[in-house]
C-alpha cells in the first residue's frame, strides 16, 4: 500500500469518526447548545497538508456524509465543505502551521467564512438554517472551534500516515 493510499484510508476513517462525533457525542460538551465544528478542523488540517484536489474531494465526501446525518437538504454541506477544502488546499506549501497561532487564526477565519457562505446559500436557495451570522450561537461556535484547533492540529500532526512524504516535502 502506497503512502497516498494509506493517507486516504486514514483520512476517510478520521472523517467518519469526526462526523459521528459531531452528530452524537459533541452535544455533551456543548456550550449553550453549541458544539465545535471538529469536521472543519480536520478538513482544514488535511487540505493544507495534502493540497487542493484531496481537500475538495475530502470536503465533498464529508459534506455528503453530514447531509445524510442531518436534516439539511442534500448538497448543502457538500457544497460548503467542497469550497472550504479546495480553498484551504490552495494554501498547501504556502502556509507554515506553527503549533498555536496559525491553527487558531486559520480555523477561526474559515469558520467565519463558512458561516457567511452558509447564510448566502441558505438565502439564495430558501433553505432555513438554525443559526445565522448575527446569532450569538454562531460566534460561540466560531470561538469554540478556534480554541479547539491548536490541540487537534497537534494531535493530527502526530499521525504518521498524515505526514507528507519526502517527495511531497521536496516540492
Amino acid at each position: 500500500m502506497t503512502s497516498n493510499q494509506r493517507a486516504t484510508l486514514v483520512t476517510l476513517g478520521l472523517m467518519a469518526v469526526a462526523v459521528l462525533l459531531n452528530s452524537t457525542v459533541m452535544r455533551f460538551v456543548a456550550i449553550r447548545d453549541t458544539t465545535p465544528d471538529t469536521v472543519l478542523i480536520l478538513l482544514l488540517f488535511l487540505a493544507v497538508r495534502r493540497g487542493a484536489m484531496p481537500g475538495q474531494v475530502t470536503g465533498f465526501a464529508v459534506g455528503v456524509a453530514e447531509d445524510l446525518a442531518s436534516v439539511a437538504p442534500l448538497g448543502f454541506h457538500a457544497l460548503l465543505r467542497t469550497i472550504v477544502g479546495f480553498g484551504a488546499g490552495l494554501l498547501h506549501g504556502y502556509l507554515f502551521l506553527d503549533p498555536l497561532l496559525m491553527p487558531f487564526l486559520l480555523v477561526t477565519g474559515v469558520a467565519i467564512l463558512k458561516g457567511l457562505m452558509a447564510s448566502l446559500v441558505a438565502t439564495v436557495f430558501g433553505v432555513p438554517i438554525d443559526v445565522g451570522i448575527l446569532d450569538a450561537g454562531f460566534w460561540i461556535e466560531v470561538a469554540y472551534t478556534g480554541v479547539l484547533a491548536p490541540p487537534l492540529f497537534y494531535l493530527l500532526a502526530k499521525i504518521k500516515a498524515l505526514r507528507p512524504s519526502k517527495r511531497e516535502r521536496a516540492r
